[in-house]
């Protein structure tokens, strides 16, 4: 897990009622993920990214994990067991 850090922010009512509006309609899980989405989105902006260009690569990590969920998997030891036999 990333470290954190606790900060206190003072935002004008209407916007604090717009991130609880936000969390209760489960659009987000809590304000730290709005507020965490809102500075990636900031800090693309000024990269030249857009807001389009996190939800295209939102959209590509979705479908990984999506596509991963009906995948099979081989078991390891299946595959470097032969491996290591075979250069020891």
């Amino acid at each position: 897990m990333p470290a954190t850090e606790s900060l206190k922010i003072e935002l004008p009512q209407e916007m604090a009622a717009i991130l609880r509006e936000a969390v209760n309609s489960g659009e987000f899980t809590s304000q730290n993920e709005i507020i965490g989405e809102a500075l990636i989105e900031w800090k693309l902006g000024r990269s030249g990214h857009t807001a389009g260009d996190l939800a295209h690569l939102r959209q590509l990590w979705q479908q990984a994990l999506d596509a991963g969920k009906n995948a099979t998997y081989l078991d390891l030891d299946q595959v470097f067991d032969p491996l290591l036999k075979k250069y020891q």
